[in-house]
Protein backbone atom coordinates (compact mmCIF):
# COMPACT_ATOMS: atom_id res chain seq x y z
CA UNK A 1 0.00 0.00 0.00
CA UNK A 2 2.55 2.35 0.92
CA UNK A 3 4.51 1.73 -2.29
CA UNK A 4 1.26 2.45 -4.36
CA UNK A 5 0.88 5.62 -2.50
CA UNK A 6 4.29 6.86 -2.88
CA UNK A 7 4.27 5.85 -6.74
CA UNK A 8 1.14 8.22 -7.16
CA UNK A 9 3.52 10.85 -5.45
CA UNK A 10 6.11 10.65 -7.95
CA UNK A 11 3.56 11.06 -10.84
CA UNK A 12 2.73 14.24 -9.73
CA UNK A 13 -0.84 16.10 -10.51
CA UNK A 14 -2.05 14.92 -14.27
CA UNK A 15 -4.34 17.32 -16.24
CA UNK A 16 -7.25 14.54 -16.36
CA UNK A 17 -6.99 15.25 -11.91
CA UNK A 18 -7.66 18.83 -12.72
CA UNK A 19 -10.19 18.64 -15.33
CA UNK A 20 -11.62 15.67 -12.88
CA UNK A 21 -11.74 18.02 -10.08
CA UNK A 22 -13.40 20.94 -11.95
CA UNK A 23 -16.25 18.42 -12.90
CA UNK A 24 -16.76 17.14 -9.88
CA UNK A 25 -17.21 20.80 -7.84
CA UNK A 26 -19.27 21.92 -11.47
CA UNK A 27 -22.35 22.66 -9.02
CA UNK A 28 -21.34 25.01 -6.79
CA UNK A 29 -18.67 26.48 -9.10
CA UNK A 30 -21.76 27.14 -11.90
CA UNK A 31 -23.79 28.51 -9.02
CA UNK A 32 -21.14 31.54 -7.65
CA UNK A 33 -19.97 32.01 -11.37
CA UNK A 34 -23.54 32.95 -11.88
CA UNK A 35 -23.61 35.34 -8.72
CA UNK A 36 -20.86 37.15 -10.05
CA UNK A 37 -21.84 37.08 -13.49
CA UNK A 38 -24.53 38.82 -12.35
CA UNK A 39 -23.76 41.30 -9.62
CA UNK A 40 -20.85 42.34 -11.78
CA UNK A 41 -22.58 42.82 -15.05
CA UNK A 42 -25.60 44.81 -13.25
CA UNK A 43 -22.65 47.11 -11.58
CA UNK A 44 -20.73 47.55 -14.88
CA UNK A 45 -23.70 48.40 -16.76
CA UNK A 46 -25.86 51.15 -14.34
CA UNK A 47 -22.87 51.95 -11.99
CA UNK A 48 -19.34 52.08 -13.52
CA UNK A 49 -19.94 52.77 -17.40
CA UNK A 50 -23.04 55.42 -16.81
CA UNK A 51 -20.29 57.69 -14.77
CA UNK A 52 -18.13 58.20 -17.72
CA UNK A 53 -21.23 57.97 -20.44
CA UNK A 54 -21.71 61.75 -22.35
CA UNK A 55 -24.69 62.34 -24.87
CA UNK A 56 -23.62 64.31 -27.93
CA UNK A 57 -25.29 66.01 -31.06
CA UNK A 58 -24.04 67.67 -33.78
CA UNK A 59 -25.38 69.46 -36.03
CA UNK A 60 -25.44 72.51 -38.35
CA UNK A 61 -28.15 75.14 -39.13
CA UNK A 62 -28.63 75.29 -42.95
CA UNK A 63 -30.14 77.67 -44.98
CA UNK A 64 -30.67 79.71 -42.19
CA UNK A 65 -29.85 83.88 -42.90
CA UNK A 66 -26.84 85.30 -41.51
CA UNK A 67 -26.92 82.69 -38.75
CA UNK A 68 -23.37 80.93 -39.42
CA UNK A 69 -22.33 84.61 -39.88
CA UNK A 70 -22.99 85.55 -35.72
CA UNK A 71 -26.54 87.56 -36.65
CA UNK A 72 -30.23 86.96 -37.05
CA UNK A 73 -31.76 87.93 -40.06
CA UNK A 74 -32.67 91.56 -38.73
CA UNK A 75 -28.78 91.88 -38.19
CA UNK A 76 -28.91 91.42 -34.09
CA UNK A 77 -26.02 89.52 -32.67
CA UNK A 78 -26.69 85.43 -32.49
CA UNK A 79 -23.83 83.68 -30.47
CA UNK A 80 -24.39 79.92 -30.34
CA UNK A 81 -23.37 79.53 -26.76
CA UNK A 82 -26.36 81.41 -26.25
CA UNK A 83 -28.00 78.24 -26.98
CA UNK A 84 -26.96 76.51 -23.84
CA UNK A 85 -27.32 79.14 -21.11
CA UNK A 86 -30.02 78.62 -18.22
CA UNK A 87 -32.65 81.19 -19.29
CA UNK A 88 -32.77 79.58 -22.91
CA UNK A 89 -33.22 76.61 -21.10
CA UNK A 90 -36.03 77.47 -18.75
CA UNK A 91 -37.73 79.22 -21.63
CA UNK A 92 -37.79 75.67 -23.46
CA UNK A 93 -39.18 73.67 -20.17
CA UNK A 94 -41.76 76.54 -19.64
CA UNK A 95 -43.02 75.95 -23.12
CA UNK A 96 -42.74 72.35 -22.87
CA UNK A 97 -45.14 72.66 -19.82
CA UNK A 98 -47.79 74.17 -22.04
CA UNK A 99 -47.92 71.74 -24.39
CA UNK A 100 -47.43 68.82 -22.09
CA UNK A 101 -50.64 70.49 -20.08
CA UNK A 102 -52.13 70.75 -23.08
CA UNK A 103 -51.94 67.21 -24.57
CA UNK A 104 -49.88 68.43 -27.46
CA UNK A 105 -46.30 66.39 -26.48
CA UNK A 106 -45.97 62.83 -24.20
CA UNK A 107 -42.62 64.14 -23.22
CA UNK A 108 -42.50 66.20 -19.35
CA UNK A 109 -38.90 68.11 -19.63
CA UNK A 110 -39.89 69.05 -15.57
CA UNK A 111 -38.53 66.05 -15.31
CA UNK A 112 -34.67 66.88 -15.96
CA UNK A 113 -32.61 66.84 -12.90
CA UNK A 114 -31.64 71.07 -13.65
CA UNK A 115 -28.76 70.29 -10.75
CA UNK A 116 -27.33 67.16 -12.32
CA UNK A 117 -28.00 68.81 -15.75
CA UNK A 118 -25.40 71.94 -15.03
CA UNK A 119 -23.07 70.50 -12.63
CA UNK A 120 -19.53 69.77 -13.39
CA UNK A 121 -19.39 71.60 -16.43
CA UNK A 122 -20.40 68.34 -19.04
CA UNK A 123 -23.19 70.59 -20.59
CA UNK A 124 -21.41 72.15 -22.93
CA UNK A 125 -20.90 73.62 -26.69
CA UNK A 126 -18.09 73.85 -29.11
CA UNK A 127 -18.01 75.27 -32.77
CA UNK A 128 -16.34 73.57 -35.26
CA UNK A 129 -15.56 75.15 -38.64
CA UNK A 130 -14.51 73.69 -41.86
CA UNK A 131 -12.93 75.89 -45.15
CA UNK A 132 -12.36 75.26 -48.35
CA UNK A 133 -9.25 74.71 -49.42
CA UNK A 134 -7.30 77.49 -51.18
CA UNK A 135 -4.43 77.44 -53.71
CA UNK A 136 -3.72 80.53 -52.37
CA UNK A 137 -2.18 81.13 -49.32
CA UNK A 138 -3.00 84.75 -48.44
CA UNK A 139 -6.28 84.64 -49.84
CA UNK A 140 -9.44 85.19 -47.00
CA UNK A 141 -10.81 81.49 -46.55
CA UNK A 142 -14.10 80.73 -47.22
CA UNK A 143 -16.06 78.97 -44.91
CA UNK A 144 -17.85 75.36 -45.85
CA UNK A 145 -19.88 74.76 -43.14
CA UNK A 146 -19.90 75.17 -39.06
CA UNK A 147 -20.34 72.49 -37.31
CA UNK A 148 -22.20 72.61 -33.42
CA UNK A 149 -20.98 69.96 -31.11
CA UNK A 150 -23.66 69.79 -27.48
CA UNK A 151 -22.73 67.42 -24.69
CA UNK A 152 -25.23 66.71 -22.12
CA UNK A 153 -25.07 64.34 -18.92
CA UNK A 154 -27.48 61.36 -19.60
CA UNK A 155 -27.77 61.59 -15.16
CA UNK A 156 -30.12 64.46 -15.60
CA UNK A 157 -32.57 62.50 -18.03
CA UNK A 158 -34.69 59.61 -17.16
CA UNK A 159 -34.53 58.53 -20.95
CA UNK A 160 -31.98 59.37 -23.98
CA UNK A 161 -36.00 60.24 -25.68
CA UNK A 162 -35.96 62.46 -23.08
CA UNK A 163 -32.44 63.96 -23.78
CA UNK A 164 -32.98 64.16 -27.48
CA UNK A 165 -36.51 65.59 -27.94
CA UNK A 166 -34.67 68.68 -25.19
CA UNK A 167 -31.71 69.04 -27.02
CA UNK A 168 -33.85 69.38 -30.08
CA UNK A 169 -36.17 71.86 -28.48
CA UNK A 170 -33.20 73.95 -27.48
CA UNK A 171 -31.37 73.59 -30.74
CA UNK A 172 -34.20 74.67 -33.11
CA UNK A 173 -35.06 78.23 -30.64
CA UNK A 174 -32.73 79.91 -32.98
CA UNK A 175 -34.59 78.48 -36.30
CA UNK A 176 -38.30 79.16 -34.97
CA UNK A 177 -36.77 82.65 -33.62
CA UNK A 178 -35.68 83.76 -37.51
CA UNK A 179 -39.01 81.92 -38.96
CA UNK A 180 -40.52 84.39 -36.53
CA UNK A 181 -38.43 87.16 -38.23
CA UNK A 182 -39.15 86.47 -41.83
CA UNK A 183 -43.23 85.79 -41.04
CA UNK A 184 -42.77 89.43 -39.63
CA UNK A 185 -40.85 91.12 -41.96
CA UNK A 186 -42.74 94.28 -43.64
CA UNK A 187 -41.67 95.25 -46.63
CA UNK A 188 -44.42 98.30 -47.35
CA UNK A 189 -42.12 101.01 -45.34
CA UNK A 190 -41.50 103.00 -48.49
CA UNK A 191 -45.07 102.73 -49.40
CA UNK A 192 -45.86 103.81 -45.82
CA UNK A 193 -44.05 106.47 -45.87
CA UNK A 194 -45.44 107.60 -49.19
CA UNK A 195 -49.00 108.30 -47.54
CA UNK A 196 -47.20 110.29 -44.90
CA UNK A 197 -45.64 113.19 -46.86
CA UNK A 198 -47.03 115.74 -48.82
CA UNK A 199 -43.82 117.04 -50.82
CA UNK A 200 -44.08 115.48 -54.67
CA UNK A 201 -39.99 115.27 -54.62
CA UNK A 202 -39.71 112.88 -51.46
CA UNK A 203 -43.35 111.07 -52.55
CA UNK A 204 -41.23 109.83 -55.79
CA UNK A 205 -37.81 109.74 -53.54
CA UNK A 206 -39.66 106.70 -51.23
CA UNK A 207 -41.16 105.02 -54.84
CA UNK A 208 -37.76 105.00 -56.29
CA UNK A 209 -36.64 103.56 -53.57
CA UNK A 210 -39.55 100.56 -53.00
CA UNK A 211 -39.04 99.77 -57.12
CA UNK A 212 -34.87 99.88 -56.59
CA UNK A 213 -36.12 97.16 -53.19
CA UNK A 214 -38.41 95.07 -55.86
CA UNK A 215 -35.97 94.65 -58.65
CA UNK A 216 -33.09 93.67 -56.39
CA UNK A 217 -35.22 91.11 -54.72
CA UNK A 218 -36.99 89.54 -57.28
CA UNK A 219 -33.38 89.32 -59.11
CA UNK A 220 -32.33 87.37 -56.07
CA UNK A 221 -34.41 84.40 -56.31
CA UNK A 222 -32.68 83.26 -59.51
CA UNK A 223 -30.11 81.81 -57.27
CA UNK A 224 -31.69 80.69 -54.43
CA UNK A 225 -34.42 78.46 -56.33
CA UNK A 226 -31.92 77.42 -59.15
CA UNK A 227 -34.10 79.19 -62.19
CA UNK A 228 -36.46 82.14 -63.35
CA UNK A 229 -39.39 80.99 -61.62
CA UNK A 230 -41.00 79.54 -58.62
CA UNK A 231 -44.17 77.66 -58.04
CA UNK A 232 -46.66 78.58 -55.02
CA UNK A 233 -50.19 76.99 -54.18
CA UNK A 234 -49.89 76.18 -58.00
CA UNK A 235 -49.57 79.59 -59.03
CA UNK A 236 -46.03 79.69 -60.92
CA UNK A 237 -43.98 83.35 -60.84
CA UNK A 238 -41.78 84.23 -63.23
CA UNK A 239 -38.91 86.93 -61.15
CA UNK A 240 -37.81 88.15 -64.98
CA UNK A 241 -41.04 88.82 -66.13
CA UNK A 242 -42.31 90.11 -62.86
CA UNK A 243 -39.77 93.03 -63.00
CA UNK A 244 -40.08 92.81 -66.97
CA UNK A 245 -43.67 93.97 -66.55
CA UNK A 246 -42.82 96.92 -63.23
CA UNK A 247 -40.72 98.61 -65.90
CA UNK A 248 -43.21 98.62 -68.98
CA UNK A 249 -45.62 99.66 -66.25
CA UNK A 250 -43.49 102.46 -64.98
CA UNK A 251 -42.53 103.20 -69.16
CA UNK A 252 -46.18 104.33 -69.60
CA UNK A 253 -46.14 106.70 -66.12
CA UNK A 254 -42.98 108.12 -67.83
CA UNK A 255 -41.62 107.20 -64.38
CA UNK A 256 -37.89 108.37 -65.79
CA UNK A 257 -38.97 112.24 -66.69
CA UNK A 258 -40.58 112.69 -63.16
CA UNK A 259 -38.04 114.29 -61.03
CA UNK A 260 -36.83 116.11 -64.48
CA UNK A 261 -40.29 117.26 -64.48
CA UNK A 262 -40.69 118.06 -60.86
CA UNK A 263 -37.57 120.18 -61.27
CA UNK A 264 -38.09 122.46 -64.31
CA UNK A 265 -42.22 123.06 -63.93
CA UNK A 266 -42.18 122.77 -60.12
CA UNK A 267 -45.59 120.12 -59.52
CA UNK A 268 -46.97 120.37 -56.10
CA UNK A 269 -48.93 118.62 -53.75
CA UNK A 270 -51.19 121.56 -52.67
CA UNK A 271 -50.26 124.71 -54.34
CA UNK A 272 -52.16 127.04 -51.86
CA UNK A 273 -50.01 125.07 -48.94
CA UNK A 274 -46.86 125.30 -51.24
CA UNK A 275 -47.18 129.25 -52.07
CA UNK A 276 -48.04 129.92 -47.94
CA UNK A 277 -44.17 127.61 -47.52
CA UNK A 278 -42.64 129.34 -50.10
CA UNK A 279 -43.55 132.55 -49.07
CA UNK A 280 -42.47 131.97 -45.31
CA UNK A 281 -39.01 130.98 -46.97
CA UNK A 282 -38.63 133.87 -48.88
CA UNK A 283 -39.54 135.78 -45.88
CA UNK A 284 -36.70 134.10 -44.11
CA UNK A 285 -33.98 134.23 -46.89
CA UNK A 286 -34.97 137.78 -46.72
CA UNK A 287 -34.54 138.65 -43.19
CA UNK A 288 -31.30 136.39 -42.99
CA UNK A 289 -29.97 138.52 -46.02
CA UNK A 290 -30.77 142.06 -44.24
CA UNK A 291 -28.77 140.48 -40.88
CA UNK A 292 -25.37 139.77 -43.17
CA UNK A 293 -25.70 142.57 -44.57
CA UNK A 294 -25.63 144.09 -41.35
CA UNK A 295 -22.72 142.06 -39.77
CA UNK A 296 -20.86 142.72 -43.15
CA UNK A 297 -21.47 146.76 -42.15
CA UNK A 298 -19.72 146.74 -39.00
CA UNK A 299 -17.15 144.15 -40.09
CA UNK A 300 -16.47 147.01 -43.38
CA UNK A 301 -16.65 149.58 -40.39
CA UNK A 302 -14.21 147.94 -37.98
CA UNK A 303 -11.81 146.97 -40.80
CA UNK A 304 -11.64 150.30 -42.28
CA UNK A 305 -10.36 151.51 -38.69
CA UNK A 306 -7.99 148.88 -38.70
CA UNK A 307 -6.32 149.11 -41.35
CA UNK A 308 -6.23 153.27 -40.91
CA UNK A 309 -4.54 152.03 -37.57
CA UNK A 310 -2.15 150.13 -39.41
CA UNK A 311 -1.14 152.62 -42.24
CA UNK A 312 -0.46 155.37 -38.99
CA UNK A 313 1.72 152.86 -37.66
CA UNK A 314 3.37 152.37 -41.33
CA UNK A 315 4.32 155.74 -41.55
CA UNK A 316 5.37 156.29 -38.20
CA UNK A 317 2.90 159.04 -36.90
CA UNK A 318 1.66 157.11 -34.22
CA UNK A 319 3.82 155.79 -31.74
CA UNK A 320 3.24 151.85 -30.23
CA UNK A 321 4.88 149.18 -29.34
CA UNK A 322 5.29 145.48 -31.65
CA UNK A 323 2.75 143.83 -29.29
CA UNK A 324 0.08 146.54 -29.98
CA UNK A 325 1.15 146.16 -34.06
CA UNK A 326 1.11 143.11 -33.79
CA UNK A 327 -2.63 142.60 -32.27
CA UNK A 328 -3.67 144.92 -34.75
CA UNK A 329 -2.35 143.01 -37.86
CA UNK A 330 -4.20 140.15 -36.45
CA UNK A 331 -7.42 141.73 -36.12
CA UNK A 332 -7.52 143.00 -39.70
CA UNK A 333 -6.74 139.11 -40.59
CA UNK A 334 -9.35 138.66 -38.32
CA UNK A 335 -11.76 140.98 -40.20
CA UNK A 336 -10.48 140.39 -43.68
CA UNK A 337 -11.95 136.56 -43.08
CA UNK A 338 -14.93 137.47 -41.90
CA UNK A 339 -15.98 139.72 -44.73
CA UNK A 340 -15.08 137.39 -46.83
CA UNK A 341 -17.48 134.67 -45.08
CA UNK A 342 -19.88 137.12 -44.91
CA UNK A 343 -19.53 137.93 -48.66
CA UNK A 344 -19.75 134.41 -49.74
CA UNK A 345 -22.57 133.63 -47.17
CA UNK A 346 -24.57 137.20 -49.14
CA UNK A 347 -24.29 135.10 -52.37
CA UNK A 348 -25.39 131.60 -51.24
CA UNK A 349 -28.60 133.51 -49.74
CA UNK A 350 -29.44 135.54 -52.83
CA UNK A 351 -28.91 132.28 -54.62
CA UNK A 352 -31.50 130.69 -52.79
CA UNK A 353 -33.62 133.39 -52.98
CA UNK A 354 -33.33 133.00 -57.07
CA UNK A 355 -34.26 129.44 -56.81
CA UNK A 356 -36.96 129.71 -54.42
CA UNK A 357 -38.48 133.03 -56.50
CA UNK A 358 -38.33 130.51 -59.51
CA UNK A 359 -40.45 128.37 -57.80
CA UNK A 360 -43.10 131.04 -56.67
CA UNK A 361 -43.13 131.89 -60.71
CA UNK A 362 -43.94 128.28 -61.89
CA UNK A 363 -46.48 127.50 -58.86
CA UNK A 364 -48.29 131.26 -60.17
CA UNK A 365 -48.69 129.78 -63.68
CA UNK A 366 -48.84 126.06 -63.21
CA UNK A 367 -52.56 124.85 -63.83
CA UNK A 368 -54.37 122.97 -61.43
CA UNK A 369 -54.82 120.16 -64.31
CA UNK A 370 -51.39 119.45 -64.79
CA UNK A 371 -50.71 119.43 -61.19
CA UNK A 372 -53.58 116.63 -60.87
CA UNK A 373 -52.61 114.78 -63.66
CA UNK A 374 -48.77 114.30 -62.11
CA UNK A 375 -50.23 113.47 -58.73
CA UNK A 376 -52.38 110.75 -59.90
CA UNK A 377 -48.79 109.12 -62.17
CA UNK A 378 -47.35 108.77 -59.10
CA UNK A 379 -50.79 107.39 -57.42
CA UNK A 380 -50.76 104.64 -60.29
CA UNK A 381 -47.59 103.71 -60.25
CA UNK A 382 -48.35 103.62 -55.67
CA UNK A 383 -50.92 101.35 -56.41
CA UNK A 384 -48.95 98.87 -58.97
CA UNK A 385 -45.89 98.81 -56.63
CA UNK A 386 -48.27 97.86 -53.94
CA UNK A 387 -49.32 94.70 -55.90
CA UNK A 388 -46.22 93.97 -56.72
CA UNK A 389 -44.89 94.32 -53.49
CA UNK A 390 -47.62 91.53 -51.93
CA UNK A 391 -46.43 89.48 -54.57
CA UNK A 392 -42.44 89.80 -52.94
CA UNK A 393 -43.66 89.55 -49.35
CA UNK A 394 -45.09 85.83 -50.38
CA UNK A 395 -42.93 84.87 -52.67
CA UNK A 396 -39.79 85.90 -50.42
CA UNK A 397 -41.18 84.45 -47.27
CA UNK A 398 -41.79 80.91 -48.59
CA UNK A 399 -38.51 80.84 -50.65
CA UNK A 400 -36.16 82.38 -47.38
CA UNK A 401 -38.47 79.73 -45.05
CA UNK A 402 -38.11 76.65 -46.91
CA UNK A 403 -35.15 75.98 -46.97
CA UNK A 404 -34.13 76.54 -43.06
CA UNK A 405 -33.71 73.80 -41.14
CA UNK A 406 -31.47 72.09 -38.81
CA UNK A 407 -28.94 69.54 -40.01
CA UNK A 408 -28.30 67.02 -37.92
CA UNK A 409 -24.89 64.60 -38.43
CA UNK A 410 -26.60 61.38 -37.03
CA UNK A 411 -29.97 60.32 -38.04
CA UNK A 412 -30.90 59.83 -34.09
CA UNK A 413 -29.70 62.91 -33.40
CA UNK A 414 -28.27 61.99 -29.86
CA UNK A 415 -25.29 59.96 -29.70
CA UNK A 416 -23.39 58.10 -26.26
CA UNK A 417 -19.49 58.69 -26.44
CA UNK A 418 -17.54 57.54 -23.47
CA UNK A 419 -18.14 54.74 -21.05
CA UNK A 420 -17.44 50.95 -21.78
CA UNK A 421 -18.28 49.37 -25.13
CA UNK A 422 -20.75 46.75 -24.98
CA UNK A 423 -17.86 44.16 -25.62
CA UNK A 424 -16.55 45.09 -22.25
CA UNK A 425 -20.02 45.74 -20.58
CA UNK A 426 -20.43 41.73 -21.44
CA UNK A 427 -17.20 40.47 -21.82
CA UNK A 428 -16.02 41.59 -18.35
CA UNK A 429 -18.49 39.29 -16.17
CA UNK A 430 -18.49 36.16 -18.53
CA UNK A 431 -14.35 36.02 -17.93
CA UNK A 432 -14.97 37.04 -14.14
CA UNK A 433 -17.59 34.21 -14.57
CA UNK A 434 -15.25 31.40 -16.42
CA UNK A 435 -12.60 32.26 -14.27
CA UNK A 436 -14.72 31.86 -10.72
CA UNK A 437 -16.10 28.93 -11.93
CA UNK A 438 -12.45 27.22 -12.10
CA UNK A 439 -11.31 28.11 -9.51
CA UNK A 440 -14.27 27.38 -7.12
CA UNK A 441 -15.13 24.04 -8.79
CA UNK A 442 -11.36 22.92 -8.62
CA UNK A 443 -10.70 23.61 -5.20
CA UNK A 444 -14.10 22.02 -4.52
CA UNK A 445 -13.29 19.00 -6.45
CA UNK A 446 -10.27 18.40 -5.21
CA UNK A 447 -11.47 19.00 -1.29
CA UNK A 448 -13.77 16.51 -2.17
CA UNK A 449 -11.78 13.87 -4.06
CA UNK A 450 -8.78 14.44 -1.04
CA UNK A 451 -12.13 13.29 1.16
CA UNK A 452 -12.74 10.67 -0.62
CA UNK A 453 -8.85 9.23 -1.09
CA UNK A 454 -9.09 9.91 3.01
CA UNK A 455 -11.78 7.60 3.25
CA UNK A 456 -10.91 4.96 0.68
CA UNK A 457 -7.77 4.69 2.81
CA UNK A 458 -9.38 4.08 6.42
CA UNK A 459 -11.48 1.57 4.29
CA UNK A 460 -8.48 -0.40 2.62
CA UNK A 461 -6.82 0.17 6.42
CA UNK A 462 -9.24 -1.63 8.28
Amino acid sequence: MEENNLNLQEQGVSLGDIFGWIFKGKIPGLIVAGILFLLSFIAIVFIVSPSGEIYEVQFDYSGIPGLNGGTYIDGTKFNYQDIIVEENVNAVIENNKKLYAEGKTNYDYSTIDLEKLFESNKFTIDVKRIYWENDNKDAEPELKATNYIISLPPKAFKSATLAKMFVKDLIERPLYKTQEMVETMDFKTNLDMYNSVLSFDTKLDYLKAQVSLLENGFNSFNGKVGGTQYTIDGKTYNFAAIVAGINDFLSSQNYSTMSAELRQIGYVNDKNLAKHRYEIQMDDLVKEEAYLNAQLTKVNETYTEAKKALESIGTGTVVTTDQVLSLLTQLNDTLLNKKTSLDSEILANKEEQRKLQIKIDALNTLSDEDNAAFKARLDNIYERLVIETETYDKVYKTITTRDMYVYYTNSNVITTTGGMSAMIKFGAPVVLAIVSFVCVAWVYGYLKSKKEEVKSEEVASE
